[in-house]
């Protein structure tokens, strides 16, 4: 398991989902510091992003590989929820699980996936 604290949680998700250096970099630029729950929004919609194009592909080369960036950002929120930072476990339901109906189309798919701490709080909401 992993160990996240929140004020590097930043480079932990760039680490583990190297496609979203590009976001986490021009987040820095915009705003000086990592603004986590910011940051985590724009995981969201990066993800939909992703999945989006996943839907749309033509090619299951292009499918599976978006498939497998999908999967990799739900297992960093899962381990995330296992953090003993409250912060980082708060940062995730409030900033990523919250904020999953902005997925629109692509909800049922990243649902599926979740794992089952995030599943649970899912139903909470």
């Amino acid at each position: 398991m992993l160990s996240f604290t929140y004020n590097e949680i930043g480079l932990s998700l760039v680490e583990h989902i190297p496609e979203f250096k590009n976001i986490y970099e021009e987040h820095v630029n915009q705003y000086q510091c990592v603004l986590q729950h910011v940051l985590f929004g724009d995981l969201v919609r990066f993800t939909r992003d992703i999945c989006k194009i996943m839907m749309s592909s033509k090619g299951e080369y292009e499918r599976e590989r978006k498939a497998e960036i999908v999967d990799r950002i739900l297992d960093f929120i899962e381990q995330a929820l296992e953090s003993n930072d409250e912060r980082v476990t708060e940062l995730v339901q409030v900033s990523f699980l919250e904020n999953l109906h902005q997925l629109g189309e692509c909800y049922d798919y990243v649902v599926k996936r979740l794992g089952a701490r995030s599943k649970q709080i899912i139903k909470l909401l």
